[in-house]
């Protein structure tokens, strides 16, 4: 066999050694924030106290680093001309993550904002409707504005009205990465191919051998 090929070889298999350990550095670092954010942000929504106003802003944080950390897993997904069985479980189980993770963020800052009740719930001689804090309504008032359904038992107050429309959006974008994502990876699942970028080293070493 020339050198040239078994150069080319090398510096193939290197490189792409070198693709892996950058997508498992990346895994990993996904895994170990999943583990700390969900933990956090599942107290802070059924079980810590509501927060002040000023405690938004790491919530609005969390928000937006997820958002755009999942769209950027989504188009490395749509640039690849396959997958295995593997990558597909690990996309819908990060889509899940991040889905849970969404919602209790919505819900922990309804808990601050604050819901108004359903109309039975308020007491006749109130003025005003008092303010609902409950972590069960607001998980399931962040349920049900993702979904857009709006049965109307529960809405917003003034201060979580832009929280409520936002949600709604965030819902819609996240089903325009999910949706094509995963109907794209599930029809190039297993399909086999012939870049030598996407082959395994293994498999280029046995090819210039041949």
């Amino acid at each position: 066999m020339p050198i040239g090929f078994v150069s080319i070889g090398a510096k193939r298999s290197i490189r792409m050694n070198t693709a892996e350990w950058r997508r498992t550095k990346r895994r990993t670092a996904g895994a170990a924030a999943a583990l700390l954010i969900l933990p956090y942000l599942t107290y802070r929504a059924l079980w810590g106290e509501p927060m002040q106003r000023g405690g938004l802003v790491p919530l609005a944080a969390i928000l937006v680093v997820l958002f755009f950390l999942y769209a950027a897993h989504c188009f490395r997904i749509l640039r690849r001309s396959r997958t295995d069985r593997r990558e597909w479980m690990r996309f819908v189980l990060v889509s899940v993550v991040v889905l849970a993770a969404t919602l209790l963020n919505f819900a922990s800052i309804y808990r601050v904002v604050g819901l108004v009740p359903p109309s039975q719930e308020v007491p006749p001689a109130a003025t005003q409707p008092p303010i609902c804090t409950d972590a069960g309504a607001c998980l399931y008032f962040a349920v049900i504005t993702w979904t857009t359904v709006g049965y109307g038992d529960f809405t917003p107050t003034p201060a979580a009205r832009p929280y409520a429309a936002l949600e709604a959006i965030v819902g819609y974008m996240f089903m325009a990465f999910f949706v094509p994502t995963l109907i794209y990876a599930t029809n190039v699942l297993g399909r086999p191919t012939e870049d030598p970028a996407e082959l395994k080293p293994a498999a280029i070493s046995s090819a210039q051998e041949s």
